[in-house]
């Protein structure tokens, strides 16, 4: 579903971005070569690196089988090593790239995973890489091991379904994991309003990975910012097709609904979101505003107030409060819900 997709850009398959991490640099930075060269290979020799340190102090050879103690200690050495001996740490940089990641020492889940995968491959340990949706959460296994990098989490692999019970890709296939690198940068470029370029990433991503259920969900978000509410829709759907408990694309389609002014069915994704995360703010905001475009305003204003419950510094959701007591009158009770969202988003600064 959704728009008709070009072919995609090809990712070389030569050093120095052989490596999936230097491959996802070479998505970053597409519009900028000679940086992603030379990110390109400071990251390949950083894999190196590390790679030449887990040899000094384990190393299985190839042709010998490789036992679940041995797993634990290549992650236990890896772990040591990133904190102890490189000084990186867990942290999300301003631009969520692989190569801001090289200069700051911050890894994010996603980043950090490439970087022990690419080690894995380099010391010939068999591994895979795993993205958990919902939580856009990306870990590493083993035959046996689990390995969750920001936090240096080792668990067994049996444990995996109770961890994760949803996962949308587990695979060493290089292919299929260039589609998180364009699910990536597709994110920051609908962070950044870039919307044509967002929807073209993750295009890539789901022609990469045609299970890609956030990509469709991400990509309803573009096409529903440009006003392309029928393509957002499709995608909406796709994505609950693909996990049909997503609370997320079913709020983002309600809310499509109402901009298209089909209430009846924004409020029937509202409440089916409602019923998956009664606990999310967002939701009832959401449904609030469908509430208010029907001029039910006193349903609104009791979504709102369920959201602000729930997240006490939702701006968004005291402002709305603010002009649903508006038009109802109730001037002070609105110019005091209106002076919270100011005041919050000023904190939030």
């Amino acid at each position: 579903m959704g728009a008709q997709q070009k072919p995609g850009l090809e990712i070389p398959t030569t050093a120095p971005v052989a490596a999936c991490g230097a491959a996802r640099i070479f998505i970053e930075l597409e519009d900028t070569p000679e940086e992603a060269k030379r990110y390109g290979e400071k990251y390949t020799a950083l894999v190196r690196n590390i790679a030449d340190a887990l040899r000094n102090g384990w190393l299985t050879p190839p042709e010998n089988e490789i036992n679940p103690y041995e797993e634990i200690k290549f992650f236990e050495k890896i772990r040591d090593l990133l904190k102890n001996d490189l000084g990186i740490h867990y942290g999300v940089t301003a631009s969520e790239f692989i190569s801001e990641s090289l200069d700051t020492r911050k890894w994010d889940c996603d980043a950090s995973a490439f970087l022990v995968f690419d080690v894995a491959r380099e010391v010939e340990l068999p591994i895979q890489m795993i993205f958990v949706p919902g939580q856009e959460h990306v870990l590493v296994a083993t035959e046996n091991i689990c390995f969750e990098s920001p936090l240096g989490v080792i668990s067994p692999r049996l444990v995996l379904p109770l961890l994760h019970p949803k996962v949308s890709l587990k695979t060493s296939d290089p292919e299929k994991i260039h589609s998180l690198s364009f699910f990536s940068r597709g994110m920051v470029r609908l962070k950044k309003e870039d919307y044509d370029r967002a929807i073209a990433d993750f295009n890539e991503a789901i022609r990469r990975n045609p299970v890609d259920q956030l990509a469709y969900n991400n990509r309803g978000l573009a096409y529903s910012h440009k006003g392309d509410y029928t393509r957002a829709v499709e995608d909406y759907t796709e994505a609950i097709r693909l996990n049909p408990k997503d609370a997320s694309a079913y709020s983002n389609r309600g809310n499509t609904y109402s901009y298209m002014g089909d209430y009846d069915r924004a409020m029937k994704d509202f409440n089916k979101a409602v019923r998956l995360t009664p606990k999310d703010s967002r939701v009832y905001n959401n449904r609030g505003n469908s509430h208010s475009d029907k001029g039910d305003y006193k349903r609104a204003i009791k979504d709102y107030s369920r959201a602000i419950s729930l997240d006490p510094k939702n701006a968004d959701a005291y402002k709305n409060r603010g002009i649903e007591y508006s038009y109802l009158g109730d001037q002070a009770k609105a110019q005091a819900d209106y002076g919270m969202a100011a005041r919050l988003r000023q904190a939030s600064q």
